[in-house]
């Protein structure tokens, strides 16, 4: 079961490279994105590990990841006016990675 765990995991951010490396637009390689994948990871990550339940170890990850990407969606439309289709994939690649590096570390 940990294996089937790890594979996913190994799966998901190699998908995720791949879906960086294919569009330009997301390019990691520009400050601002660096800055909303950090971000959006580090608050999935924390809200994450303070919405754990002992109970789901699905909750706490789960929680993290829609209030992250809640959050950097709406800042893209409430704070910037315009929303960048990059920025708000940067928010949601960020707000999976914080949230699988939880659940992973909880898990084993």
């Amino acid at each position: 079961m940990k294996n089937i765990k790890l594979l996913i995991v190994l799966f998901l951010l190699l998908f995720s490279n791949k879906c960086l490396a294919s569009d330009n637009k997301l390019s990691l390689s520009q400050p601002d994105r660096q800055l909303h994948f950090v971000f959006s990871a580090q608050g999935s990550a924390l809200i994450s590990l303070l919405a754990k339940d002992n109970n789901s170890k699905l909750k706490g990850p789960l929680v993290g990841f829609i209030s992250m990407t809640a959050i950097g969606v709406a800042k893209e439309f409430l704070y910037d006016k315009k929303a960048s289709g990059g920025d708000i994939k940067a928010d949601v690649l960020g707000s999976i990675t914080g949230s699988l590096l939880v659940f992973t570390a909880t898990s084993f």
